[in-house]
């Protein structure tokens, strides 16, 4: 990408796997099974409001035994933490590292249109090692 500044626009997934707030845990976690993904969308209204994460799920599983019959919505992690696409991919690993997510949302004209992972961040790094000096000079990640 010599030459071109790297954006989220051209790093993060646009297939949206969602899921509407009012089903239950159990099947938000069957959909993720389903779709090999660590996380569904939350939407109300068809808006998106919030994400599920398998730690999400956990979390909620360790504090009460019947998690799967609740709503999604009620464990989901909202608000959304979201970046615009047209950041930079050491801006969504700096962002990731102080807010302590492992994904991010990526916004286009303040809709959420695509998904950012750790996963992804990672694979771009490697297949571009001569980014990780420009994209880390002179600044810290935490």
């Amino acid at each position: 990408m010599a030459g071109k500044r790297a954006t989220l626009a051209t790093l993060m997934k646009r297939q949206l796997v969602a899921i509407d707030g009012t089903r239950s845990v159990r099947e938000a976690v069957a959909m993720m099974v389903r779709e090999d993904t660590g996380s569904v969308f939350v939407t109300a209204e068809e808006r998106v409001v919030g994400i599920l994460t398998e730690r999400d799920v956990l979390r909620a599983a360790l504090a009460e035994r019947e998690v799967f019959d609740n709503p999604v919505h009620a464990i989901m992690s909202s608000p959304l933490f979201t970046l615009a696409s047209n950041a930079s991919p050491f801006e969504a690993l700096e962002f990731m590292a102080k807010k302590g997510i492992r994904r991010v949302p990526v916004t286009v004209r303040g809709q959420v249109r695509g998904l950012l992972t750790q996963r992804d961040l990672v694979n771009w790094l490697v297949s571009h090692p001569e980014e990780i000096p420009h994209l880390v000079s002179g600044k810290t990640l935490i």
